[in-house]
């Protein structure tokens, strides 16, 4: 079964359009580098409105296992996404809390990797930027900011 998150949610309207879309969850970026970074205090407001059969999931890229703790009970958290260098230990630290496991994958990226993490889905973040550019820069822009769906169709489409 395939699940859908629309991640990126700043405002109730957005997520509860994502939600009437046929979204499983809605996500909250929680790295202070995004472009669409959200205090937990407005998250907590957008997730209070939420369908029930929608799950609240939290973005973060290595921050303290207390303070993502924190954050997941303050907002309602039902999940969170680890974008960083986070272990697979690490990942194991949240018990009550579904994990969604972010990998950059470059070259020499090796997939048995996955394994060790045991997490409840995966996320094989930046190969949109990869088939778009290899320039590091720009895979990093592609990361953090929002995206830039018009950056390149034809580069993607002949790499896909």
């Amino acid at each position: 079964m395939v699940s859908v998150k629309i991640c990126r949610m700043t405002n109730l309207e957005d997520a509860l359009w994502a939600a009437a879309c046929g979204a499983d969850a809605v996500g909250f970026i929680f790295y202070p580098r995004a472009a669409t970074c959200i205090t937990p205090d407005q998250a907590a407001e957008i997730v209070r409105d939420l369908p029930p059969f929608v799950t609240p999931v939290g973005v973060f890229v290595d921050e303290p296992v207390d303070l993502v703790s924190d954050f997941a009970a303050r907002v309602g958290l039902r999940a969170v996404q680890l974008h960083g260098d986070e272990s697979p230990e690490y990942c194991r630290r949240f018990p009550g809390l579904r994990i969604i496991k972010a990998f950059r994958v470059g070259e020499g990226f090796d997939l048995k990797r996955l394994a060790d993490y045991r997490a409840d889905a995966v996320n094989l973040a930046q190969l949109m930027a990869l088939a778009i550019t290899d320039d590091h820069a720009a895979q990093e822009a592609a990361f953090y900011d929002a995206p830039n769906w018009q950056r390149n169709p034809t580069a993607l489409r002949d790499r896909l």
